[in-house]
């Protein structure tokens, strides 16, 4: 069921980091609202059943997820790799070397239930893989 419920939150992360990359402004499939607060901007988004509010101040961009009922799923925002749980940096650096895989996205996820996942986006020959980093370390693709 945890898998169910992240995936439409990671394929709207990915989606948020290659909509932020690309100049064009179509926003014909998603609804979309700005607002600016005290806080800084704040952008609230539908796709997929899933509503998103991404809020950027201070030069942050976090995102919060909710079910289409407004249930809380997660929230998500970029960290620095070394930032990582240090046998996670092992393995990675050790099992996914530079230059043949490059690092392109480095996210945070913390689940409704409090658990933590990290994501990194690597690139390797211009194929995209995911890795999946528990809070304990353990890395495996996504």
């Amino acid at each position: 069921m945890k898998k169910i419920i992240l995936l439409p939150v990671m394929l709207m992360c990915i989606a948020t980091a290659v909509y932020a990359k690309n100049t064009k402004d179509d926003n014909s499939k998603a609804k979309i609202t700005t607002k600016s607060n005290d806080n800084g901007l704040v952008h609230i988004g539908r796709n997929m059943n899933v509503i998103k509010q991404v809020v950027i101040s201070k030069g942050e961009l976090i995102e919060h997820f909710y079910s289409a009922d407004g249930e809380y799923l997660a929230t998500s925002k970029n960290f620095a790799f070394d930032k990582l749980p240090k046998n996670a940096i092992k393995t990675i650096t050790t099992n996914y070397t530079f230059p043949e895989y490059k690092l392109v996205d480095c996210i945070k996820i913390i689940n409704a239930d409090g658990t933590i996942c990290y994501y990194l986006g690597m690139h390797n020959n211009g194929i995209r893989i995911i890795l999946e980093v528990t809070a304990d370390g353990e890395v495996g693709l996504f």
